[in-house]
């Protein structure tokens, strides 16, 4: 689980709207979005904020479990990774088609990145 998965999920847990939650750490509802869907992360001073607010320990972010308490595995950990950083890639990605960027991509491209 993430840094912006354990933010959501802390705020889901008091029933906060996001804007609230921007209010309470005195931050921008764009610095609030984009730390629950991992495209930046707070300061850690910020961090620490958030971790006393919610009565969490600071470590606990950084913690590479899943809220069940449950250790990742190694494999779990890689997948895990891979999928956020492909979800970061794609959100990039898009942002940039909404900005006018073209792209192309080569069929050897596509096949390298096919999964059986």
């Amino acid at each position: 689980m993430t840094i912006g998965n354990k933010i959501r999920a802390l705020r889901a847990g008091k029933q906060y709207k996001l804007r609230e939650q921007a209010e309470i750490f005195g931050v921008s509802l764009n610095s609030a979005y984009r730390w629950e869907h991992d495209l930046s992360q707070p300061k850690s001073t910020t961090l620490r904020r958030i971790a006393k607010h919610y009565e969490v320990p600071y470590e606990w972010f950084f913690a590479e479990e899943q809220l069940t308490g449950t250790a990742m595995t190694p494999e779990e950990q890689l997948e895990h990774h891979l999928v956020e950083a492909a979800k970061i890639i794609a959100h990039k990605l898009c942002a940039s088609i909404d900005n006018g960027v073209e792209f192309e991509v080569s069929e050897e491209v596509v096949a390298e990145t096919e999964i059986a």
